[in-house]
């Protein structure tokens, strides 16, 4: 399907064309799925989300040890962990994400907390049963209390049958949002979460966010549309840029073509202030929008035929 959204429409656009054409939208980023994905349950491109996450989930987790510092001992005047108290885990969320299976919701101080993230192991191998469960598979054989092997054999499981998940499990769009959240937990943990920078036009295709991602602590230069997932090099945003400008510069006022002073002496190769005393002793006629003044191209082209007869 070729349809675009128009970008200065509302956000009901998708839903309106989903009802109209009969197309199946993915359940992660709720975007129309390609005539290649019309029987999935996400699109190619959550998937391919997945598996960058996937992979950067891994990579963080084998860097955790160099970011646990110095373990404080707990205080001599009490019998109970320090974490018990409601102060924070010796060690933070780097080592609750380090560990075999923290939760993120038990209520013991020991383990883990409500608010601490999940462990790796935990969130790899949980939905990596539930994968085996729905798929018919048998379970999982690990070496008992080998947190390093469950991590690895997880992950390796999870990103070779990705895209069967994608395809037919019905609770993707749920490992999606998990695997996201674990994603920025471990980012934090390791001190390389910034936020992706939102670029001050919108996507010239669809109107949707443009932002600069942040991958592994460093910015991206390429931006990237956050709902139509159009990628921009920095050359093509400039460009892109320079046409808004322009096209923010010219008004259509009851069929006539209006622009900007600057705009009108630049195509007539005139000074501004030329193209501005005709607009005062009202020579040709103006526009105001928005505390800006734009005047008629076509008066300004007679206008400028005009002064030119005079001055031979």
């Amino acid at each position: 399907c070729d349809w675009r959204p128009d970008p200065s429409g509302d956000d009901t656009q998708h839903d309106e064309h989903a009802r109209a054409s009969g197309h199946r939208r993915c359940a992660c980023c709720f975007r129309s799925l390609s005539q290649e994905d019309a029987a999935s349950v996400a699109c190619e491109g959550c998937l391919m989300e997945a598996r960058a996450l996937l992979s950067g989930v891994l990579l963080m987790w084998t860097d955790l040890p160099s970011h646990l510092g110095h373990v404080r001992g707990a205080s001599l005047d009490t019998d109970r962990p320090s974490a018990a108290d409601g102060r924070p885990l010796p060690g933070g969320d780097a080592l609750v994400l380090l560990g075999p299976g923290g939760t993120g919701t038990a209520e013991d101080g020991e383990t883990s907390r409500d608010g601490d993230p999940v462990s790796v192991a935990w969130f790899l191998a949980q939905w990596e049963d539930e994968w085996r469960h729905t798929r018919g598979d048998g379970a999982a054989e690990i070496a008992a209390g080998s947190t390093s092997a469950v991590v690895f054999a997880a992950a390796h499981f999870l990103e070779q049958h990705a895209r069967w998940a994608a395809a037919e499990h019905p609770a993707f769009p749920d490992f999606l949002g998990e695997l996201k959240a674990l994603h920025e937990a471990l980012e934090r943990a390791s001190g390389m979460h910034r936020a992706a920078v939102r670029a001050p036009v919108p996507c010239f295709e669809c109107g949707g966010a443009l932002l600069r991602l942040v991958r592994e602590g460093l910015e991206d230069e390429v931006l990237t549309c956050a709902s139509c997932r159009t990628t921009l090099e920095p050359s093509e945003y400039q460009r892109g840029c320079d046409e808004a400008a322009k096209a923010a510069s010219r008004l259509d006022v009851a069929g006539e073509a209006f622009e900007t002073v600057a705009l009108v002496a630049q195509l007539l190769e005139r000074p501004a202030w030329t193209v501005r005393g005709w607009e005062r002793r009202g020579l040709i006629r103006r526009h105001d929008q928005g505390g800006v003044i734009f005047v008629s191209v076509g008066d300004a082209v007679r206008q400028d035929e005009l002064s030119g007869r005079r001055a031979s």
